[in-house]
Formats: C-alpha cells, sequence, structure tokens
C-alpha cells in the first residue's frame, strides 16, 4: 500500500489532496478542475498503473471512480458518495476501469458504508472517528460472550439515541434473542412490542432496513404502528459471506427520529460486532472445549491410576496363576506318568498262555503307528489293551480318545468325530472341533466299529486316507495326525461278505490284528485277578483284604463268566458288601453257584490253584471235544457256546490235536 501511495502521489499536482480511505481505497481531491480534468488524471493513473510492476510475481489493477462538486450543494461528502458509487460500478463491471459519476443514476447498495459517517466537516468527522473507534475498542475489550452481548447492545443504544436495541443471533432456521436492553443500560426481560418482521427479512436478504419516520413511510407492516414505534433501524451481522444474526433498534420519540448517518454508523459498527461476536464464540468454544480437554486428561490420569492398580493387580493374579500353572504342569506330568503306570500292558492281570502271547504282541507293536484291530467279547478289556498299547507307544505325550461308535446315532457320530460349525443343524450355536481333531498327534479308540453304518464307515475311510477332516457344514480341510486303534465283539470278514462292512476300511483297521480271550479261555488267571480287584477296592474302602475260601474260589473259577473280566469285577465289589474277613460259597450269587461244577465235572477241582494248573490241559481238551459234539462239529456254534473267538477255538484245536484224532476216529 506504501508503494501504491508513492505511485499515486506522483500522478497528482502538488496542490491537490491524496488520502488513504480505507484498506486498498485511496481518495485524491482535485481542487480548480472540472469533470475533464479529473476524467484525464484518472486515465493517466489507470494507464501508468498498469505498467508497474511492484512485486515479480504480483499483478495489480486499478478502479477509479470519478465524480465532481455540484454548484450550490450544501454537503461536501455528498459528492464523495457519487465518486464511491461509480468506483462501485467499475468494480461490478468487473475492474480495471474508470467509471464517472452521471446525473440520473440510482444508488446502489453496497458501497462504502463510511460515506454517511464522514462528511468533510474536520471537527465532525473527528467526533465520528473518536466514537466509532471507542465503540470498537470497547467491542474489542472482552472474549466473554454475555458480557460482550451487553456491552454491545449499551454501546448501540449510547450511541444512537435508541430507546432499545436487540441483538438476535441465528439459531438453525429461527432469529432467537440473545439480548435486549433499554436506556439506563437496563435489561428487559420480555421483549414486547417490535415488529418482528423486519429483523427476519434483514436475515433473509443480508441488506439493512431503516424507517426513518413511521409517518411517511408506507408500506410497513401493522405491528410498527400498532407499537407506536417512530424510527426503526435493522442491520445485518456478516461472516464469510453468511448472515448470522442482526441487530435491531428502534425508537418511539418523535425528537430521535433516526436518520443516514446513524444507519452508517451502526453498518459501520456492526461489522465489528459481528467480527468480535465471532471471535468470542471461537474463544468460548475453544475454553469449553479446553475444559472438556482438562476434563478428559483428569479422566485420564485417573483412569491411568486405575489402570496402574489394575495391572499391579493383574501381575499378582498372573503370578499367582503362573505359580498355579507351573503346579499344575509338574500335577499333569505326575498323571501323565500314573497314566503310563496304570495303563501299561506290564500291569495288565494275567499269567496265563493266552495272555503271555497277548504281551508278546503289544512288545511287537509298541513303538509302532500302525492301526491295531482289536477282537474280543464284551467286558474282555478291549479299552484297557487300547489305552496300554497308546501309553507304551511314541504317542503317549499326546491324548488318547475314545469313542463307542454302537451308543451313537449315525448324524450324531458324524458331528462327534469330525466336529461342525456354526449354523450346520438346528442347535449348533458355535463350531465344535470333533474327536479327530481332539486327538491329534495322538489315539483314537473307536470301540464297537463293526456297528458303524456303511455311509459313516465311507467317510471314515476318507479321512484315514487323506487325514485330513472336514468339520460338517465346512468344505475346509483341517490336516490331523491320528492313530487308529478299532475294537469289536464281531467278526468283521462275515460282516464283510454279507456286505455290512466294506472291504477297503476293513484292511485299513486291520494291519494288526488282536484276539482278546475271554475269560473262561484263561480260568487260571481268574485267582489273580480276583485278588487284584479285592486289594484296590480294600484300600478305595480302607478296610482289610478279605481272604476267599478254597470253595468259593472253586465256584469262581468253574463259572463260565459270559460277562467275562468285567462281570468278575463287579461280583467281587458285591463281595466286598456281603462277605467280612472270609469270602465263603453261600456269598457268591446264586446264579454262579448254580452254574458251577458242570463245567468241568470230568475233572476233579482241588482248592490248589497250581493243581488247576496241572489239570488245565486235560480238562480243556475234554471240555472242547464234548462241546463239539453237542454242536456237531460246527466250529462257529461251538465257538460261540464256549465265549471264544473261531480263531480261538481252531487254536486249541491244533495244540490239543483234537482234529488228528477225528480222523482217527
Amino acid at each position: 500500500m506504501r508503494r501504491c501511495a508513492e505511485f499515486f502521489g506522483s500522478c497528482v499536482r502538488r496542490t491537490d489532496i491524496l488520502a488513504r480511505y480505507g484498506e486498498d481505497e485511496f481518495c485524491v481531491l482535485l481542487p480548480s478542475t472540472d469533470l475533464e480534468g479529473a476524467r484525464r488524471v484518472a486515465l493517466k493513473i489507470w494507464e501508468d498503473f498498469g505498467s508497474c510492476r511492484f512485486l515479480p510475481s504480483l499483478e495489480l489493477s486499478v478502479s477509479v471512480g470519478i465524480s465532481t462538486y455540484f454548484f450550490g450543494e450544501d454537503k461536501s461528502y455528498k459528492m464523495i458518495k457519487r465518486a464511491d458509487q461509480a468506483l462501485y460500478r467499475a468494480k461490478l463491471e468487473g475492474g480495471n476501469r474508470v467509471v464517472c459519476w452521471e446525473r440520473g443514476q440510482s444508488l446502489l447498495k453496497g458501497s462504502d458504508i463510511l460515506i454517511g459517517i464522514f462528511t468533510g466537516d474536520v471537527g465532525q468527522d473527528y467526533r465520528h472517528i473518536r466514537l466509532l473507534l471507542g465503540a470498537i475498542s470497547k467491542v474489542n475489550s472482552t472474549m466473554n460472550l454475555d458480557e460482550l452481548l451487553r456491552l454491545v447492545v449499551d454501546i448501540i443504544i449510547e450511541i444512537t439515541g435508541a430507546d432499545r436495541a436487540i441483538l438476535m443471533l441465528r439459531e438453525g432456521e429461527e432469529l432467537v434473542i440473545s439480548m435486549a436492553r433499554e436506556q439506563g443500560k437496563k435489561s428487559l426481560r420480555e421483549v414486547e412490542g417490535f415488529s418482528r418482521t423486519i429483523p427476519h427479512k434483514v436475515l433473509e436478504t443480508g441488506q439493512a432496513i431503516c424507517v426513518w419516520d413511521t409517518d411517511v413511510q408506507e408500506g410497513l407492516s401493522r405491528s410498527v404502528y400498532s407499537f407506536q414505534l417512530k424510527s426503526i433501524m435493522c442491520v445485518p451481522l456478516r461472516s464469510k459471506g453468511e448472515t448470522f444474526g442482526v441487530i435491531y433498534v428502534d425508537s418511539r420519540l418523535e425528537r430521535r427520529s433516526f436518520c443516514e448517518k446513524d444507519l452508517a454508523f451502526l453498518e459501520a459498527l456492526s461489522q465489528q460486532i459481528a467480527i468480535a461476536l465471532v471471535n468470542a464464540r471461537l474463544f468460548e468454544e475453544n475454553r469449553r472445549r479446553a475444559e472438556r480437554l482438562k476434563e478428559s486428561l483428569e479422566e485420564i490420569e485417573l483412569l491411568n491410576r486405575k489402570l496402574e492398580a489394575t495391572n499391579r493387580l493383574l501381575e499378582e493374579r498372573l503370578e499367582v496363576q503362573a505359580n498355579e500353572l507351573e503346579q499344575a504342569c509338574v500335577n499333569l506330568r505326575q498323571s501323565q506318568r500314573e497314566l503310563q503306570r496304570r495303563f501299561s500292558y506290564h500291569n495288565i492281570i494275567g499269567k496265563s498262555e493266552p495272555m503271555q502271547r497277548l504281551y508278546r504282541l503289544l512288545d511287537r507293536i509298541s513303538e509302532s503307528d500302525v492301526p491295531v484291530l482289536i477282537y474280543g467279547k464284551s467286558g474282555t478289556g478291549k479299552e484297557l489293551v487300547a489305552k496300554a498299547i497308546h501309553f507304551q507307544s511314541r504317542r503317549r505325550d499326546y491324548p488318547i480318545v475314545s469313542e463307542n461308535c454302537a451308543a451313537i446315532p449315525e448324524e450324531l457320530l458324524q458331528s462327534i468325530l469330525f466336529g461342525h460349525v456354526k449354523g450346520a443343524f438346528t442347535g449348533a450355536d458355535r463350531d465344535k472341533a470333533g474327536l479327530f481333531e481332539f486327538a491329534d498327534g495322538g489315539t483314537l479308540f473307536l470301540d464297537e466299529v463293526g456297528d458303524m453304518s456303511l455311509q459313516m464307515q465311507k467317510k471314515l475311510l476318507r479321512v484315514l486316507e487323506e487325514k485330513k477332516v472336514r468339520r460338517l457344514g465346512s468344505n475346509h480341510a483341517i490336516d490331523v495326525d491320528v492313530r487308529i486303534i478299532a475294537a469289536t465283539n464281531k467278526y468283521i470278514p462275515d460282516l464283510v461278505r454279507e456286505n455290512r462292512f466294506r472291504e477297503d476300511l476293513y484292511y485299513r483297521l486291520n494291519v494288526v490284528e488282536i484276539v482278546l480271550p475271554t475269560l473262561s479261555e484263561r480260568r487260571e488267571d481268574i485267582p489273580l485277578l480276583v485278588e487284584h480287584f479285592l486289594e484296590r477296592y480294600a484300600r478305595e474302602e480302607g478296610r482289610s483284604i478279605p481272604r476267599v475260601s478254597p470253595e468259593a474260589l472253586r465256584f469262581l473259577v468253574e463259572y463260565n463268566w459270559p460277562g467275562n473280566v468285567r462281570e468278575l469285577e463287579n461280583e467281587v465289589k458285591r463281595l466286598m458288601v456281603f462277605a467280612d474277613e472270609v469270602i465263603l460259597p453261600h456269598h457268591l450269587s446264586s446264579h454262579i453257584l448254580e452254574k458251577s461244577g458242570s463245567v468241568i465235572s470230568s475233572v476233579d477241582f482241588l482248592s490248589c490253584v497250581q493243581e488247576l494248573k496241572q489239570a488245565r490241559a486235560a480238562f480243556e481238551k475234554s471240555f472242547i471235544c464234548s462241546a463239539l459234539e453237542r454242536n456237531g462239529h460246527n466250529i462257529s456254534r461251538t465257538a460261540e457256546k464256549l465265549g471264544i473267538s473261531r480263531q480261538h477255538l481252531h487254536r486249541l484245536i491244533e495244540t490239543y490235536r483234537i482234529r488228528e484224532e477225528w480222523k482217527k476216529k
């Protein structure tokens, strides 16, 4: 602006008056110059200014408005107002041009609002500028919004002499009274008797409205007359091109009618008021934001303290849990060792020849991962042998999971073995892993596999071939590493011939075959088993071990035990209830007493177990021959009646050379 002022000064005479009018506007007074002379000066300024370069990257243009003093005109400021109107037209037409005021032109809204304040009278203008600067200084003296509103309204009343002043701010689509005061710096609790039409029109148009005299001006709303208002002014409050409020003043006194100077002063002041209100609002928002931030920081600090306390508590709990976990690991290792000891096949009770053959077979497969198929009647200890195989294998540190295939419906068995995903069927409210996943790394024992449906056999075969399992309702394959031990009380080859069992699955399962002897096939183990069960239950009950009389033991050894070891164990449990120090024959179940004796009637039973062992071979041979004769030498029917497998019966026939004796006969 200084460089521009120097340029304009070089373009005029010494007798001419150059002044900066405001912001980027300058005023040049040319004494003793007519309109044509003023036009030449303006054109020279315009042409020379266009060729100047104030900064390398800055291009400026100039617009000039021209007006002359009309002869006999009583107000010099009117000439300045006309020049301002011409300048305003130049800007509206695109700028960078010279426009001269011509008679008959209508006044344009939006030109310089200071025209009405500065009149050319030095004394009066000095007073006006002092009033304006004083008002601006007061307006900018506070950032408290409520205090600013009171101060603004009081200043307006003081300067304009209005009866009252109302400041209204936009809230949404409504104008809300934020402050209303009257003469004497008094607040108006209830604001009535003012025209609401005028403020809303100013808010809508963004243009000031002034009613100098309601008695003269036409087209006013009825409320203006009914409220007996004499003079009204209403100006907009604008920020960034948007009207966000209005200032309304009115007067009922005849002697205090507003004029153009009052409106010009109020418009000039309203700009500063708008800036101050925006700043106060921002200050208030920042203050509230700072308070919220402070509160948030205090809350954060409090939360941090709570978090520290919680962390300390969690650390203490974590330490306790770590100790508990360590102890649990110790207990788990102890339990694992106990399981390995308990299910070691060396602890399986039995010293008979069939059991010795079983032990030798278990020795051979203990370190192998091959599938095993266990044949055995109910109660012969199939699961016990399966666990013994697992706990002697390399998989001993991983779980062994057991499932009875005959006890579960097919649709449920699939979910149990393979798992399911949420929504796979009614009631599947969450994902669930199957037994294959639980047994991963370990062993899966499938009991009564001969009762599995063909459809289920097909799905099981697929898992065994792919070593992948798919949960019910999902196509995602999960890798599994599981050793399969299956057990059945049915002869699988017969089921294959009857198309009730898949041959390919049979060969998958029957890599190693184990046939468990029935208890009647190893009678010499009965005294050992009885002694074992008596010791266990006496220890559990904390009592002395009862002694078995020779007569009672004879009945126990002679009985056929269709339920095998499980039936014998249940009988011992019963004897612990009814017998005291000595178990006598009358303590035994009635069916044992009734069915004993006829089985080995051809061999004298002595009370000594050693004598039974010596007589065992003769007894077995005689017993088998009698059974074969009773069943017409049918191997399958004889084996079923004896409660042994066909394979076992074949081995006994070969051992005792019974077939050779048949041929001789």
